[in-house]
């Protein structure tokens, strides 16, 4: 990936305890849209700001950094692209449709399983079966209705674009060492 990439943090520790303990694990709980991971904004840093101000408690910090995909794309992993890749987006599809069969047998017809429910089911039986879920991380963007237009305005032509800016890369533990040429870029004093 050669977007720019932005993770927001506390700043607790000062600025040599970010350079060299950030990115930050994410806690393993509930909130996170794709599990357990280093999260990054992908481009926008005015999304990292955003995301610093509203939910990082006090004081926050923004960190840049690319990631070095070289090492892991030639050994068949890659990350799961729901942003630019039709394909992976299908195979999210049928990972998905597979886990509602599996679970609508036991909980019913009305059960609604969340993304972040469907990927830890996979992740935690890809440590079993490897080809299952062979991701070291996923991107993905929220559907933001608000944001979505008519293409055109005839017929009955019903198809929209969506506009959505919250492009994230979740990257797993055990990857971090592709996330590369870290640097501080807020707060301003802090930086080179």
């Amino acid at each position: 990936m050669d977007k720019p990439i932005f993770h927001a943090c506390k700043s607790e520790g000062g600025s040599e305890v970010i350079i060299k303990s950030a990115p930050f694990l994410s806690e393993n709980n509930e909130r996170q849209w794709l599990t357990q991971g280093y999260y990054f904004w992908i481009e926008d840093v005015d999304l990292a700001h955003w995301w610093g101000s509203n939910s990082v408690k006090g004081d926050y910090a923004i960190l840049t950094a690319k990631l070095d995909l070289d090492a892991v794309v030639a050994k068949d992993y890659s990350y799961l692209d729901l942003i630019s890749s039709p394909l992976h987006i299908k195979h999210l599809q049928r990972l998905i449709s597979k886990y509602l069969n599996k679970m609508t047998i036991s909980l019913g017809d009305r059960y609604e399983p969340t993304i972040s429910e469907v990927i830890a089911y996979y992740r935690m039986k890809a440590k079993d079966v490897p080809d299952l879920f062979p991701f070291f991380g996923i991107s993905c963007c929220d559907d933001s209705k608000a944001m979505q237009r008519k293409f055109i305005n005839c017929g009955n032509s019903k198809d929209v674009i969506a506009l959505n800016g919250k492009h994230q890369i979740c990257i797993f533990a055990g990857y971090e060492k592709l996330i590369k040429e870290k640097e501080i870029l807020h707060p301003k004093q802090w930086c080179a």
